[in-house]
């Protein structure tokens, strides 16, 4: 027995051993460790304090600043309406019941606006400021009632009344955009602090839409049903007045008087702080412009990320370019292409059915500076539809797979607010002829494009319009050149061109040439383009300056210029020759005579 425990001892002290040596070589490492997350804890803890501090910062800030344009915006208030107690009290003894009505609706509106500012300057949560913006929203009704019964005063009122009740609408209107922008800031607030719509929610609303989505902040709800109300105020049906309110808050426009039949209207928006501005009742068709495109929940594009559907809406033209057909000289084949193919379906989609459907390609095509691009923001000053201008740089990225999920992007985003427009400017720089020695992204991108343009997914119904412009057609791929049906070029501008070009540059400068020099100077840039007329033209406006002594011209007086003559424009064609080589032109005339538009 003794033996046996002298061993079992023997061999606990061996392992006693054997472990020591691990025990010293962990036991440092563990206190280190240790130590290292004690520090990472401080560091966090400092920078949780730091957090708190800047946040409250700018909290503190945010609500400095806030009160600040509040103050601002009760000056402005007060200002617009220093007079209006004396004045009610002069209108009172009038005894007609109009006028009675809309000083009725003034008061009304005026009582809610200092309501809600003061309760807006006292607010010290969301639940105040949703209250307050109740009350700016009822005001606004109020006053928008005002406008429209005075709007529908009749006109063989007297002098006096008449310049009491423009003064009296004034004050209105005033009143009308001030609250109307802090509605606008309200709501953003509102709808950011809440974060507005879930994540889940699928909204069914186009892209397009000009009504807030159901799932929106209950403030929108609000102003929804305010707007609503004030659809079913008592219009006479005779008005004199048109009401015209300017989009940008710190202007207010005098309205023109007018005898159309237009009513105020308002539409909430999606974007920031264009909620709750009034809008003109819609225009004629005669008066053209882009309309300006409101975003929906992203999250309803099927198998398409928000940031790249974002990046494509970028790209939209929401401000009408200002081009018309009458801006441009001469192309009258492309106009009439452009018109049928464009303009005529949007007006009557109804008509162009069937064998007259649209073509849903069009390639302008010709040699450079010609006005492609000048076509095409005619197109989209005239259209009324969404236009998307898109380039190369829009479509290709560094990542692989990027560019095939941007082109499913562009395309998602026309679906959802067609009838749409996508221009893209130097397509052969995208749809050119595959080659076995390019790159396999650049390959995927012609291939889901061309799938996107017309493949088996697309709808025969869709009413999406793709234009392509290129000075070099030739290079086309042939699968893109059978989805452009309307191949139509843009040449070189013909004498009659040249002379109303030279008129319409001319235009705003003092010259010296009648129909004859126009004539001549016509015949001497045979062969010039648009662009290359536009740069003669700026050379012979500098020729009156080029006589003038060098140490003049600081002080040179505007009327001391001589006029543009004649013999600018000839000293002029000596330094500005033409841009197009007759054998690019040769080769586009070529073309066009075996794939062109012979119209």
């Amino acid at each position: 027995m003794k033996q046996a425990d002298c061993r079992h001892e023997s061999v606990g002290r061996s392992a006693a051993l054997l472990q020591s040596p691990v025990q010293a070589l962990l036991y440092p490492l563990t206190k280190l460790f240790q130590l290292i997350l004690h520090c990472l804890a401080f560091l966090l803890r400092l920078l949780t304090v730091d957090l708190y501090y800047w946040l409250f910062q700018r909290r503190q800030s945010a609500t400095v600043q806030e009160k600040d344009d509040i103050s601002k915006l009760r000056e402005r208030f007060a200002m617009a309406n220093d007079n209006d107690g004396n004045d009610s009290r002069k209108r009172s003894t009038n005894s007609e019941s109009d006028v009675e009505s809309y000083q009725d609706f003034h008061r009304k509106g005026y009582d809610y606006i200092s309501k809600a500012l003061t309760m807006d300057e006292a607010s010290q949560s969301m639940r105040d400021r949703q209250k307050a913006m109740d009350l700016y929203l009822q005001g606004i009704v109020e006053l928008e009632r005002g406008i429209i019964a005075i709007e529908n005063v009749p006109p063989s009122v007297p002098e006096d009344r008449a310049r009491r009740t423009d003064k009296l609408r004034d004050k209105m209107l005033t009143n009308l955009e001030l609250a109307r922008e802090r509605v606008a800031d309200l709501n953003l607030q509102i709808r950011t602090n809440k974060s507005t719509v879930p994540a889940t929610t699928k909204s069914k609303f186009p892209f397009g839409s000009s009504t807030m989505p159901r799932t929106t902040s209950p403030a929108a709800a609000q102003q929804k049903k305010f707007n609503n109300a004030a659809k079913v105020a008592p219009v006479a049906p005779v008005s004199r007045r048109q009401i015209s309110v300017n989009s940008r808050p710190a202007e207010t426009n005098k309205p023109a008087r007018s005898t159309s039949r237009g009513r105020l209207a308002t539409r909430p928006s999606v974007s920031g702080r264009s909620e709750g501005k009034p809008e003109p009742s819609p225009r004629a068709p005669s008066t053209p412009s882009t309309p300006r495109t409101t975003r929906k929940n992203l999250g309803a594009l099927k198998n398409v990320d928000s940031a790249m559907a974002n990046l494509i809406l970028d790209q939209i033209i929401d401000n009408s370019p200002g081009v018309y057909w009458d801006t441009i000289a001469g192309q009258q084949s492309a106009k009439q292409a452009l018109q049928e193919t464009v303009v005529w379906p949007a007006l009557r989609p109804e008509v162009f059915t069937g064998l007259r459907a649209p073509a849903k390609g069009i390639l302008l095509f010709g040699p450079p500076g010609n006005g492609k691009t000048l076509l095409a923001k005619a197109v989209a000053t005239e259209s009324k539809q969404t236009f998307f201008n898109i380039s190369a740089s829009t479509l290709t990225s560094k990542w692989v797979g990027e560019g095939e999920k941007l082109v499913r992007a562009l395309f998602a985003c026309a679906r959802e607010l067609q009838p749409s427009i996508i221009f893209i400017d130097e397509v052969d720089s995208i749809l050119s002829a595959r080659k076995d020695s390019e790159h396999d992204a650049i390959r995927r991108l012609k291939t889901e494009f061309l799938i996107q343009f017309d493949g088996v997914g697309t709808a025969s119904d869709e009413r999406i319009l793709v234009m392509g412009a290129t000075n070099l057609p030739q290079e086309l791929d042939l699968a893109a050149l059978r989805r452009f049906p309307k191949r139509i070029m843009i040449s070189l501008p013909d004498e009659e061109a040249r002379i109303s070009m030279l008129r319409n540059l001319l235009k705003n400068h003092q010259h010296r040439l009648d129909q004859n020099d126009f004539e001549e100077v016509a015949d001497l840039t045979e062969g010039y383009s648009g662009s290359d007329l536009a740069a003669l033209a700026k050379d012979a406006a500098m020729g009156p300056i080029r006589e003038i002594d060098p140490q003049l011209v600081p002080t040179l007086k505007h009327k001391e210029i001589r006029p543009i003559t004649k013999a600018d424009f000839q000293n002029s064609v000596n330094r500005i020759r033409p841009s197009v080589p007759q054998s690019s032109l040769a080769d586009l005339d070529a073309w066009a005579q075996k794939f062109g538009d012979c119209t």
